[in-house]
């Protein structure tokens, strides 16, 4: 699904990005490297793609995970996906 909305300005259209309930993946095209980078730090997304399409994650590369409703954390692939099957566990004991 693509959503489009005509906005006014770049600083608009980020906060129309950021502004929604989901958050998995978000893509931006564009040449102004000030634009690039803000995106790339205040994207609210758990996958980003700049310049290039908007889908393909690398399982076993990439951590694929969203924000919001799109959920949280690695869901597949990367260092992190492991963690989510681990149990952190502190056991004390007095001899």
């Amino acid at each position: 699904m693509l959503a489009v909305c005509k906005v006014k300005s770049f600083q608009e259209g980020l906060e129309v990005f950021n502004n929604t309930q989901f958050g998995l993946t978000g893509g931006y095209f564009g040449k102004r490297r000030e634009h690039l980078e803000k995106v790339r730090v205040h994207a609210h997304c758990g996958n980003l793609y700049l310049n290039r399409k908007c889908t393909g994650a690398l399982v076993g590369v990439q951590p694929f995970g969203g924000f919001n409703q799109s959920g949280t954390d690695s869901k597949a692939g990367g260092r992190d996906y492991l963690q989510l099957f681990l149990q952190g566990k502190s056991v004390t004991e007095r001899f």
